[in-house]
């Protein structure tokens, strides 16, 4: 009777755990130099859409956000899009309806959000359609189809502010937090970001 119960009590544990869509982690940090030689592409732009679906497997929420690029910073040569192009980024993250889901080690954007990125291309759910109507329209409208990620989760999103800096949001770092640059002006960044070699 003792193990029925401790099964139980493992159980709804567990159930109570997944009900709250959150998935919880702890990074080593990345300085802006690591960021770069990991990204194709690095880009300062504004979030314009965002598009939340169901990943192929149904077991998380990845949203699209649709970036008006201002700038490619490093990158041209593998990011053909430019200045004035929408690009594609999706993270793992959104809500549903009523159904959210977050983790902590990514950062969720927001609608006209100015943003500097690090991406490399790909999607999360490598190679496969969007699974709403809504996605294909939006995606067919756009005249997008390579699909990019955060470099580092999130760690390669700055949001910048109207006072001309580049931020970063909170989270958890185990190792490396000296290497970590969370807040500095963008023209330093872009300079960091264009003297890696």
């Amino acid at each position: 009777m003792k193990r029925f119960y401790c099964f139980l009590c493992a159980m709804l544990l567990a159930l109570s755990c997944m009900a709250t869509g959150v998935s919880f982690a702890s990074m080593t940090g990345l300085s802006v130099e690591e960021l770069t030689d990991g990204s194709d592409a690095v880009v300062q732009g504004k979030v314009e859409r965002l598009m939340p679906r169901w990943s192929d497997d149904g077991k998380k929420i990845i949203t699209t956000a649709y970036i008006r690029v201002s700038e490619v910073v490093r990158g041209t040569n593998l990011y053909k899009g430019g200045q004035g192009a929408l690009m594609q980024v999706e993270y793992e993250g959104g809500e549903i309806g009523d159904i959210g889901y977050k983790r902590a080690d990514v950062s969720a954007l927001t609608l006209s959000d100015e943003v500097f990125v690090f991406v490399k291309a790909g999607s999360i759910d490598q190679g496969q359609e969007p699974r709403s109507q809504q996605d294909r329209l939006g995606k067919k409208a756009v005249g997008l189809e390579v699909a990019h990620t955060i470099v580092g989760l999130g760690q390669g999103i700055y949001k910048v502010d109207s006072d001309g800096m580049a931020r970063k949001n909170d989270f958890s770092i185990i190792a490396g937090h000296e290497k970590v640059q969370s807040s500095l002006p963008v023209k330093q960044l872009k300079d960091i970001v264009k003297g890696v070699k």
